[in-house]
């Protein structure tokens, strides 16, 4: 008869259970030597005790050796081959040894004699996760929070995988959870503040990286993340010092860097350069470094050198879809044919995996533009279709909300109200508003003015936005709260919020007798902008409506803009705007100066000396050499805004006339 299977005396049971107990506090304390002692005592007199060989295979697969953990496991299944806990833990050794196969083999087996067993089913869940089957990892770690509520862990994948798919208010209640049963859950913490930051809840994220600093203050990490937050929310200063101390903490975080580099994009390229390059010169092979350099180069209008800085990310890691994005905006970029081809694979493979990210996006939006870029209209159509439904998935539109909010600005800034509050501004003309809807010309307008030594273009500026944010910051929920809270400020505080916003555009510019601000969305704000500048130069940019909303839809957004990824929405948002600007016009007669797009490109200089003369400046014919022009421009129009004025990209709708007929219809009612 086998040694093992003689009868254990009862004094040597009692013996060996404490000496088996004091192991497993000493494994719970993580004096894991001094517990793989005992049990190594326990095996001299009984080498083939089944629960001490179970936990010195895995003290000894804690210890990093998964060979011996793996021998001392397949030993005590001999004796008990139909244990589920150590099948689940022969499934678990299997997967640190990357045999997924034979992980998944015993994790199944494990869950034949318990289908209820939550660590077996979470170590299956592990096993699809890796091998890329995120809906069958989805099923298993929901039957783990089923049997077990608490199970922190399965949660926190949950919420990952939620995320991966664009379910982000599903992702924050699995991490939330998470955190009610283990508030010290900092991996779980930091996962839902960026999933906070990633839907722009931003003081929420803030809240969460600074109780993790709490604990952890020398995370660079999160120092970093912290500063990405701040930076989103607008306050540069305090992302610049967070950021600061990430590198403090950790000098080789290369994030960081990166970081440190795009705040400084477009103020002081230069330095910007030196940020990105810093990155290459701690590796060589980081792809974003490279990236970032291209889009630099970009932004200065030197594409042949953003081309081969973003050429290289890309040979680099051909999956990088941003780096191909971004060629992609050169139109002087072709791919060849076996770039394409590559391309179009990599999209089959990223389409199977049934990953709804920002990768495929901008996968689908490249292969809009090459195939178009060859007059293929049919297969372009199909991946900016494709593109603009998964972020229409991800970017909900509400277009009652859309339409009460109009009503809203309609109804609060009428006569009456700017009867009463006449004078009540800053009356300095500094500011330069150009506003109309995205892709209407208005970055074209703003390099001619900005090639006016005179006048300093600042790009898209937030400082409105960001009014109307802090004016709504104690009514988020109200439609209405930016126009009560509006009406409700006093003389005195238009005067302060005038000043305050005038400042900030100065501070660009200081010797610059105007200062453009050329956000289209604006033209929602024209109201309180009226209000805080009654002498403010206002631009009003106007396109061919079906070339408007189409260039809309082949447009990768970055952010904002959820109204044009579904065509129904770009023509409601379309009319919205030309109701809005209708009562605009009402209100503020001859102050406006409309521009026809087509009348620009046509006649340039005409149209250029009436613009300048509604700024109140003196003609130069230098303005119409803006290409020429060096200032950064970082937006959906940054190619064209270097090219001499050209006509081609009027009627081009028209190559995908079928498609848009419902647009067409709901524009024209």
């Amino acid at each position: 008869m086998p040694k093992h299977n003689l009868p254990i005396k009862p004094a040597d049971t009692n013996a060996l259970n404490q000496r088996l107990q004091q192991a497993i506090r000493q494994q719970r304390e993580g004096n894991l030597a001094a517990a793989q002692r005992n049990c190594r005592n326990i095996l001299k007199k009984f080498p083939n005790h089944g629960e001490t060989l179970q936990l010195l295979a895995v003290l000894m697969q804690q210890s990093g050796n998964s060979k011996s953990a793996l021998h001392l496991m397949q030993k005590a299944r001999m004796d008990d081959p139909k244990n589920p806990d150590l099948l689940k833990n022969l499934a678990e050794i299997f997967r640190s040894r990357g045999d997924l196969e034979q992980s998944q083999y015993h994790a199944k087996r494990a869950l034949s004699y318990a289908p209820d067993h939550a660590d077996a089913l979470f170590i299956s869940g592990a096993v699809y996760l890796e091998q890329g089957d995120q809906q069958k990892a989805i099923e298993q770690f929901s039957r783990v929070v089923t049997i077990n509520p608490d199970d922190v862990e399965a949660h926190n994948e949950l919420g990952n995988l939620m995320c991966a798919n664009g379910q982000q208010n599903s992702a924050i209640k699995h991490y939330e959870h998470a955190l009610w049963y283990r508030p010290g859950f900092a991996d779980c913490r930091i996962n839902l503040a960026d999933t906070l930051l990633e839907i722009e809840e931003f003081d929420a994220a803030i809240d969460h990286y600074q109780r993790v600093l709490e604990t952890q203050p020398h995370n660079a990490t999160v120092h970093n993340r912290l500063g990405q937050a701040f930076e989103k929310q607008g306050d540069l200063d305090k992302a610049m010092t967070c950021f600061e101390v990430a590198l403090e903490q950790n000098p080789l975080i290369l994030e960081a860097r990166l970081n440190m580099g795009k705040i400084t994009l477009q103020t002081d390229p230069r330095q910007a350069e030196n940020w990105f390059k810093s990155v290459l010169d701690i590796d060589p092979q980081y792809v974003e470094g490279y990236y970032w350099l291209g889009i630099l180069f970009q932004t200065m209008g030197k594409f042949q050198r953003a081309t081969n800085y973003l050429q290289q990310a890309a040979r680099l890691n051909p999956e990088f879809a941003f780096a191909w994005y971004r060629l992609s905006l050169d139109r002087n970029f072709h791919p060849s044919d076996e770039q394409l081809e590559m391309l179009e694979q990599q999209f089959t493979r990223r389409t199977k995996t049934g990953v709804l990210d920002d990768q495929l996006v901008s996968l689908d939006f490249t292969l809009g533009r090459f195939h178009e870029q060859r007059n293929d209209h049919v297969s372009a159509l199909k991946y900016y279709q494709h593109g603009n439904n998964i972020k229409a998935k991800h970017n909900r539109f509400d277009k009652d909300l859309h339409e009460s909010q109009i009503d809203n600005v309609i109804e609060t800034f009428n006569p009456e109200f700017f009867r009463h509050r006449r004078d009540w501004g800053n009356t300095s003309n500094v500011p330069v508003f150009i506003i109309g809807m995205p892709r209407s010309g208005t970055t074209l307008i703003e390099q001619i003015l900005s090639a006016h030594p005179l006048i300093h273009g600042a790009g898209e500026l937030r400082l409105m936005l960001e009014l109307v944010s802090s004016l709504n910051s104690d009514q988020q929920s109200s439609p209405k709260s930016h126009t009560r809270r509006v009406a409700a400020l006093n003389q005195q505080q238009v005067m302060d919020i005038a000043l305050e916003q005038l400042e900030q555009m100065h501070s660009l510019a200081p010797e610059a007798s105007h200062v453009v601000d050329k956000l289209p969305g604006n033209y929602f704000r024209l109201g309180l902008i009226r209000l805080l500048f009654p002498k403010a130069k206002i631009i009003h940019c106007q396109r061919d409506p079906m070339d408007t909303c189409w260039s809309c839809y082949q447009q990768n957004f970055e952010e904002g803009l959820n109204f044009t990824n579904n065509l129904e929405n770009l023509g409601h948002a379309y009319r919205g705007y030309r109701r809005l600007m209708a009562h605009w016009h009402r209100m503020f007669p001859n102050q406006i100066l409309d521009i026809r797009y087509e009348d620009l490109v046509q006649d340039p200089e005409t149209v250029s000396q009436e613009l300048l003369q509604h700024c109140g400046e003196q003609w130069l014919p230098q303005v119409l050499d803006f290409q020429k022009h060096d200032r950064p421009v970082n937006t959906a129009s940054l190619w064209q805004a270097r090219q001499p004025i050209y006509q081609s990209s009027i009627g081009r709708w028209k190559s995908y006339r079928k498609f848009l007929k419902p647009l067409s219809r709901l524009i024209s009612e």
